[in-house]
């Protein structure tokens, strides 16, 4: 009785162990997967700024002209506009992304540590009841 208990107690420990493993590994893609959308976030928004400024400095420019936005536009100022309003949509897409990247990583914690918490409550329950039950194996024998 008590071999099976023990081999039961071990099956449970291997599955319990083989989620975590699991649920360890999902958290680690999740983190990677964040840190790599973070580093995109962060050139998107170099880019972006980098376009703006060139966007500030070519209007000053024409500025001293006094015909300021339709020569800036004439001069190619209204593609540079164009790359500012694509470069924001791209960092609001992964701005969106990151977020969601934050969500699931929240999502792969939560479990993983759900499941630590049962195998902590789990194993010493287990461990007691094999212990319990090779005592009533030796007072019976």
């Amino acid at each position: 009785m008590a071999e099976v208990e023990r081999d039961r107690l071990g099956e449970y420990v291997g599955v319990v162990s083989d989620r975590a493993a699991k649920s360890e590994s999902a958290a680690a893609e999740a983190a990677s997967a964040l840190r790599e959308e973070r580093r995109k976030t962060a050139r998107l928004e170099r880019a972006l700024e980098k376009a703006r400024v060139t966007i500030r400095d070519s209007a000053k420019g024409s500025n001293s002209n006094s015909d300021s936005s339709s020569s800036w536009k004439e001069e190619g100022g209204g593609g540079n506009a164009k790359r500012v309003a694509e470069l924001e949509e791209e960092l609001s897409a992964a701005r969106e992304e990151l977020e969601r990247s934050r969500r699931r990583r929240e999502d792969d914690l939560r479990r993983f540590m759900s499941a630590v918490a049962a195998t902590r409550k789990a194993l010493p329950e287990g461990a007691r009841n094999v212990v319990e039950s090779n005592s009533n194996n030796k007072r019976n024998v």
